[in-house]
């Protein structure tokens, strides 16, 4: 009887999981199409949006859809679409009230939200720094719904799985575009397309180990995939997170073997193969002049005219990082104004006009942490820390609970899901934004539910 449910349950998920690849895929093409079918399709997606305040699983399902949609509004419709899904958890919830006290996660992003208030004070733009604030109120949002509606590990597959199949449907895309140029591509998403294709191509390899048989050749087709499509956007950054991620993955699973039920030689002959393959697709297709990797254009000599730099991304930014860090010193108590410095860095500079108007104005720092000092402050950052502290920390004690074998992948895939964002924002503010933070979350809820049913087996465990 176990075995029929459980058959019906993969049916079902692949059955949802395909309705909602090819609802992208249509909301996609409806975007490519005249003004008059885009006012449809905005009308379209409103009443999906108010029929799905009844029905948690099918707003959050829509939530995800519209995470891999560009952007089509100045704030990202994810975004927006968070008010739906924490109107619907609330509308659809078993529970009258959800306490969250005793959630240390829940309770350091709060403080560093209410932290962040104060340095609108500080900031001329006052209507676009609250404007831009939404994405961190996504953020609360997401998290407390999916906290709060997405509890069964079932669910909890389900999304990793969508995430990892609509990066792989994403990924196809960019590596057409890229086999046939040497310059950088990103697909549809953009920019935004990139560190998704990192933690796509990282959970796809912790599915890949663990499965066996047909699955593991699906699972091996879409790390590959993955892998290629973030080895196309010529992105240094988000190679350098995928790949200290994946190694400390490998280093972590090879010295634990046995706790994880891993095969040591499995995990190093996958790794080497898909290496050489990766690598043989880079040599071919992507590295043909060099300027991403070797590094050809990438001596400069500056002068005074802008277009000195050339190519060379780290010394352009350069220019942004001076440019934080001087506005920093005028506010460093509570900053200048969350999510303001793209509105405002013209108050600032004091490098060259030319180099300013080219490599600074309208864009953020590059780093979220560098961001979030320069906007909030030192009291900003100092909440932000123990933020990112406590989901680290959280993280290693939801891996060091796993007890049964059928944990060890959702615990595996969400939390080095984190890791490499925490790693990330070493070199991008991207997650502080758009769909980026709406995915991270959910991430965040995907952590702490599994973390409480890692913890409920092992007070059973002990108990038995």
């Amino acid at each position: 009887m176990r075995l029929i449910v459980s058959s019906l349950i993969i049916k079902k998920n692949i059955f949802y999981l395909i309705v909602q690849l090819s609802l992208m895929l249509m909301i996609i093409k409806v975007l490519q199409l005249p003004m008059g079918v885009k006012i449809m399709g905005a009308f379209f997606v409103v009443s999906l949006s108010l029929i799905s305040l009844f029905n948690f699983y099918f707003t959050f399902n829509f939530l995800l859809l519209l995470i891999f949609l560009p952007y089509l509004t100045i704030v990202h419709q994810a975004v927006i679409f968070s008010v739906i899904l924490f109107i619907s958890c609330k509308v659809n919830s078993d529970e009258r009230k959800i306490s969250l006290r005793s959630n240390d996660i829940w309770v350091a992003l709060v403080l560093f939200f209410l932290s962040s208030l104060p340095s609108i004070i500080n900031t001329p733009e006052k209507l676009l720094s609250f404007r831009d604030m939404l994405n961190l109120v996504a953020l609360i949002l997401v998290f407390y719904a999916t906290l709060n509606g997405i509890k069964k590990i079932k669910y909890i597959k389900s999304g990793l799985l969508f995430f990892i199949a609509a990066v792989f449907l994403h990924s196809i895309w960019v590596i057409y575009l890229g086999a046939g140029s040497s310059k950088r591509v990103f697909g549809i998403l953009g920019v935004y397309f990139i560190d998704f294709a990192g933690l796509a191509a990282l959970v796809s390899f912790i599915f890949f180990i663990y499965s066996c048989g047909g699955k593991r050749l699906l699972y091996g087709l879409l790390f590959l995939v993955n892998t290629l499509g973030l080895v196309f956007t010529q992105t240094r950054n988000a190679w350098l997170s995928f790949g200290i991620s994946f190694i400390t993955l490998i280093i972590f699973l090879v010295f634990n073997d046995r706790k994880y039920k891993i095969k040591k030689h499995l995990v190093i002959t996958m790794v080497a193969f898909f290496l050489v393959i990766s690598a043989a697709i880079f040599i071919l297709f992507v590295n043909k002049e060099g300027n991403r990797v070797v590094g050809k254009s990438q001596e400069v000599v500056l002068t005074n005219d802008p277009e000195s730099v050339g190519l060379n991304s780290f010394v352009s930014r350069l220019f942004i990082w001076h440019t934080a860090i001087v506005a920093y010193t005028q506010h460093p108590i509570l900053g200048i104004g969350a999510y303001a410095f793209k509105h405002v860095s013209q108050n600032y500079y004091t490098i060259p006009r030319g180099f300013y108007d080219i490599y600074v104005e309208g864009r953020t720092p590059h780093v979220a942490f560098l961001q979030v000092l320069t906007e909030t402050g030192i009291i900003g950052l100092f909440f932000f820390l123990n933020f990112i502290i406590k989901v680290f920390k959280k993280s290693l004690r939801s891996i060091k609970h796993i007890q049964l074998e059928e944990n060890i992948v959702p615990t595996l895939a969400i939390n080095w899901s984190l890791f490499y964002i925490i790693f990330s924002m070493m070199m991008t503010e991207s997650w502080l934004y758009g769909q980026y933070i709406v995915w991270f979350g959910i991430l965040l809820g995907f952590q702490e539910n599994n973390y409480n049913l890692l913890k409920s087996q092992t007070k059973h465990g002990e108990v038995e």
